[in-house]
């Protein structure tokens, strides 16, 4: 039988590796530039190198990104050099951070 405390330690470390796990994945940003502003569908274009969140090792890659915040459109302009976070949000990938 196993002591509560070990169950206990087990959980506590399991919790955090979790959070670690979520926390590396929000706070990697990449190298992206803008092409393209979409605002009505809500999407930007992005000539952008890796992106560890999607899995993405090469970079060189050109993608349209669905954005949370719909304020950002009046921060950018095509040509803009960005860095950003990307998560999937309901299935698709998400900038969920940008920085100029």
């Amino acid at each position: 039988m196993v002591p509560i405390e070990a169950v206990g330690v087990v959980t506590v470390f399991a919790v955090a590796l979790a959070f670690s796990q979520v926390s590396l994945s929000q706070g990697v940003l990449s190298d992206a530039q803008v092409i393209k502003i979409d605002e009505q569908a809500g999407k930007i274009g992005l000539t952008h190198g890796p992106i560890q969140s999607l899995g993405m090792t090469e970079g060189g890659k050109t993608d349209d990104f669905k954005v949370k915040d719909g304020l950002v459109f009046n921060a950018l302009k095509v040509g803009d050099k960005i860095r950003f976070a990307v998560e999937r949000v309901n299935g698709e990938p998400t900038i969920t951070k940008i920085e100029k």
